[in-house]
């Protein structure tokens, strides 16, 4: 057949041209075949594809013969090329690709053992990206074909960025997608993303960082252990949290922030060594919200682990502009709730030495900033954490003057901290609280006011609110 131009046909021309082709491709003369199927391709590639007109004739089995190792590689990449561009299509024309049997020779062809070329090796790549990208069903059968294997083993004979960026694209719809796919499945392509992770191309740098985005969230120790088993990834991650683009900083982020996670000590520590406190002291910052409140995550993470890590969070200065964001009234309820817990968790692993420092700093303010924010921000949730906290800080006071008997004064030193209204600030919480959540937050305060103020406060069932001194 001479060249057409698919573009110029009318309806009824591209039926009489789709009739010729399909004859063509039920040839026994191969010269043929390959002319029939690569017009289809021609066909298929065109906006809007007629892939309806293609499919109710029934071609699919015999494309699907064309994947053969019997089949000459010309025969097999036009082929797969058509297959690719039906699996595109929608779930119906997917789902008809797949029942006709194409995912299993995609998989075979795209194999260590198959003489295929590289050409047509990324054409099985585009193509089983194409079948897995929507469907879970169809994801895990190609993972239990050992599809992840297949694609390590190309991704290491070929440096053309295109074919990466192929490769990389596809493993991104094989490790992700609700349910998740089993991490046992999906672990070996870890050392195929560490190498994307750090290629130049940052189109490659996308993929790769938002596939181990998707891992490290889906995934439970098993996924954070396997991350930090590779600890020149978790550096890079550190890394690329300071990336300008926001698709690499943003699954960069959640990466640490995921593996900061961990109860595991070492986890966070390995962090802390690639220089993680000022790169989140920057991202406090941040013109965006969601941004800034995953670096609050973070340090919240950082906070809990271990005075050692507390004691570089001082000394880093990370604790001023994270008081600056709570007193500033800039932040939002999400924001606050995660500064609230970098708080919360300093002052639960603190020893008592570095909470005198925080509390004593004249840059942070500390007590009178908590009692303001429990106010300023009318939330039950953000009222118990700070509460916790400050109720943290004055154990910690006791703490301190037992271990220190030197002191002048045998009392808790942040008692008069705390102002002459702090009554008044605990009736005004008391008000505010829902009746969901009223009877936690009266336990509290009245642990501390009878504890530290000698004041039992009394909310009756009119939710009138009574002092009661126990001593002059």
């Amino acid at each position: 057949m001479e060249h057409i131009s698919i573009e110029s046909l009318s309806g009824d021309e591209i039926s009489n041209t789709i009739a010729q082709f399909i004859k063509l491709v039920y040839s026994d003369n191969v010269d043929k075949m390959i002319e029939g199927t690569t017009g289809l391709r021609k066909i298929l590639s065109v906006d809007s594809p007629p892939n309806d007109q293609i499919l109710v004739i029934g071609v699919l089995p015999r494309l699907v013969t064309f994947l053969d190792d019997s089949a000459p590689q010309i025969l097999q990449f036009e082929s797969c090329w058509c297959l690719s561009n039906i699996a595109s299509g929608t779930a119906a024309h997917t789902k008809q690709v797949v029942e006709n049997g194409a995912l299993v020779p995609l998989v075979k062809l795209l194999s260590p053992n198959s003489k295929a070329i590289k050409d047509l090796k990324e054409q099985c790549v585009w193509a089983i990206g194409n079948i897995t990208g929507g469907s879970p069903k169809y994801r895990d059968e190609a993972l239990n074909f050992g599809v992840i294997d297949h694609l390590v083993d190309f991704a290491s004979k070929t440096k053309a960025p295109s074919c990466l960026k192929t490769i990389g694209l596809t493993l991104s719809n094989l490790c992700r997608g609700k349910p998740p796919p089993p991490f046992h499945l999906v672990s070996p392509a870890l050392s195929l993303l560490e190498t994307l992770v750090h290629h130049p191309d940052q189109e490659i740098n996308i993929d790769a960082v938002g596939t181990l985005g998707h891992m490290s969230t889906n995934g439970g120790p098993e996924v954070t252990q396997c991350i930090v088993d590779r600890p020149l990834l978790v550096k890079r991650m550190v890394q690329l949290m300071t990336s300008p683009i926001q698709t690499i900083m943003g699954p960069a982020i959640r990466v640490v922030g995921n593996i900061t996670s961990s109860s595991d000590i070492e986890i966070t520590k390995l962090v802390l060594s690639f220089g993680i406190l000022p790169i989140i002291q920057n991202l406090f910052r941040h013109p965006k919200k969601h941004v800034r409140k995953e670096a609050f995550w973070i340090a919240s993470n950082i906070a809990v682990g271990s005075p050692l890590f507390i004691q570089q969070m001082i000394e880093a200065n990370i604790y001023k502009p994270i008081f600056q964001a709570l007193i500033g009234k800039r932040e939002d309820i999400e924001c606050i709730t995660e500064i609230c817990y970098i708080l919360l968790n300093t002052l639960g692993a603190a020893t008592p030495q570095q909470v005198d420092y925080l509390v004593g700093s004249s840059t942070l303010d500390f007590i009178p900033s908590i009692l303001k924010t429990m106010i300023e921000y009318p939330n039950e949730k953000i009222c118990l954490i700070l509460l916790e906290t400050f109720q943290n800080i004055l154990k910690s006071g006791d703490l301190l003057v037992k271990q220190e008997r030197n002191r002048e004064k045998d009392e808790n030193p942040y008692v008069s901290l705390c102002g002459d209204d702090i009554m008044d600030l605990f009736n005004d919480i008391i008000m505010q609280a829902d009746d969901a959540d009223v009877q936690e937050i009266n336990l509290i305060i009245n642990d501390i006011s009878d504890k530290y103020f000698g004041v039992t406060i009394i909310n009756d069932t009119d939710n009138e609110i009574h002092e009661e001194e126990l001593f002059e």
